[in-house]
């Protein structure tokens, strides 16, 4: 399950509110002696807080090497020359003069896809099923 997008402020207040249910749980631990249910709920507590610390971290950037350039564009080549004549993409018939960029930004989405790189998976909607995704190694 993914993190959800959070500003700032709405990761502080998620944080602090985890915050006081880790206390409440300690202070069940103190009053109650359940130790393993209050100490798992403490834990549990803490992987959620250490999780929304990761997320509000700042991301590393991803460069596009020179062997990532010549996979996307040897991947857009190949794509282009399979391309059946009749592409239709949200029931819209794709004119022959855009194989080329249809291709091409295939081809980058199928990269980013393979690095995961993006929140959810990308693809066109080929309505006709013409053109299929391939898996990336």
């Amino acid at each position: 399950m993914a993190l959800l997008e959070l500003t700032l402020k709405e990761a502080e207040m998620v944080k602090n509110a985890l915050l006081a249910e880790k206390s409440l749980w300690k202070e069940v631990d103190r009053n109650w002696g359940n130790r393993t249910n209050a100490d798992s709920n403490a834990d549990v507590c803490d992987a959620a807080i250490a999780k929304v610390d990761a997320a509000c971290e700042k991301q590393p950037e991803v460069l596009i090497t020179n062997k990532d350039l010549f996979f996307i564009i040897s991947n857009a080549k190949s794509f282009y020359s399979n391309i059946p004549s009749n592409v239709y993409i949200s029931n819209k018939k794709i004119e022959e003069n855009d194989f080329k960029h249809i291709a091409l930004v295939n081809s980058i989405v199928m990269w980013l896809n393979g690095k995961n790189l993006v929140k959810k998976l990308v693809k066109f909607d080929y309505t006709d099923h013409s053109c299929q995704y391939e898996e990336l190694e």
